[in-house]
């Protein structure tokens, strides 16, 4: 008999042999495959880790951009202080704590304290453009901030309002503190000569006009911090039509009731009559201070001179 031995790969060993090898190789090739895609996926997370982080700092620094920009956007670029946008944004709220503050009843002392508007006005700041130039006027005005900054609170916002024209939100503050406040600004500014850049040394006087808010307490919404900001305004009028280098104040006397616009309660009646009180100085008569106050109402009406004439 002949007897055909099979093939190594036809035993049942070496068919075992093959599926190992064959199973080994598809092993070591999926583990080879998720390896690189371990591999590829650790970089992905790194990339995208190193991606996170730079548009962490890019965002951050966009944030502190924008702020930048607001900040600028709400400053003098002049004189560094704050501009009428600021007030325009801030004043609202600041009216509102305010009046909240108010309704909910009287502070400590039985008086409710909430802010005075100020407005100062350089005398005679044309004169400085037209003798020594627009630069001689940048510094007058610098130098002029500056001293407002001086007489003012640190919490109190110091504003240029256009031009040579000051505002200034002082919170917090009586009207008889507020007098000796418009005083000392008076005093501050005529007090001493302000220095151009070649040497040469100006004396100028300032106007101050001021206005509480609220104006009338028992009534704290009849008038909207717009109009106390056009009663300063009248005040400072008043001040520049008496000679200039004065402070005015005004506000309702205890009791009184304003409606209506200002120039329809800001006459000569009410003054002299003590319905409206003015505060003045250097000391001024009743008389020569209402007249002025209606000088400054037909202003109004008829259109006001330049500032700074």
């Amino acid at each position: 008999d002949i007897r055909v031995l099979p093939r190594w790969w036809q035993t049942t060993g070496g068919l075992v042999a093959l599926l190992g090898g064959a199973l080994g190789l598809i092993l070591m090739l999926v583990w080879q495959r998720e390896r690189r895609l371990r591999a590829e996926t650790l970089r992905l997370e790194r990339e995208v880790e190193g991606r996170t982080v730079e548009l962490r700092a890019l965002s951050s620094e966009l944030a502190r951009r924008n702020a930048d920009l607001r900040e600028a956007s709400l400053a003098d670029p002049l004189t560094g202080l704050r501009n009428r946008r600021f007030v325009m944004q801030a004043l609202p709220a600041e009216v509102e704590r305010v009046l909240r503050g108010v309704e909910a009843g009287p502070s400590t002392g039985g008086q409710v304290l909430g802010f005075v508007l100020f407005l100062v006005d350089i005398d005679g700041f044309k004169s400085i453009n037209d003798s020594y130039g627009h630069g001689a006027g940048d510094a007058v005005l610098r130098q002029f901030a500056l001293r407002l900054r001086t007489c003012f609170r640190e919490h109190d916002d110091v504003v240029r309002w256009g031009g040579e024209e000051f505002l200034i939100i002082a919170r917090s503050l009586g009207l008889e503190d507020a007098a000796r406040l418009a005083a000392r600004v008076r005093d501050q500014i005529a007090g001493e000569p302000f220095e151009l850049d070649d040497g040469t040394r100006i004396s100028r006087t300032c106007c101050v006009g001021f206005a509480p808010f609220p104006f009338e307490p028992a009534r704290p919404r009849v008038h909207g911090w717009e109009a106390v900001v056009e009663i300063a305004d009248r005040a400072l009028l008043a001040a520049k039509r008496l000679g200039r280098d004065v402070w005015i104040g005004i506000a309702p006397a205890p009791g009184a009731r304003l409606d209506g616009e200002a120039g329809d309660w800001l006459g000569p009646a009410r003054v002299r009559s003590g319905e409206i009180l003015v505060l003045v100085g250097p000391a001024g008569d009743r008389d020569r201070v209402a007249d002025a106050l209606a000088g400054a109402a037909h202003e109004h009406v008829g259109g006001r001179p330049p500032r700074g004439a």
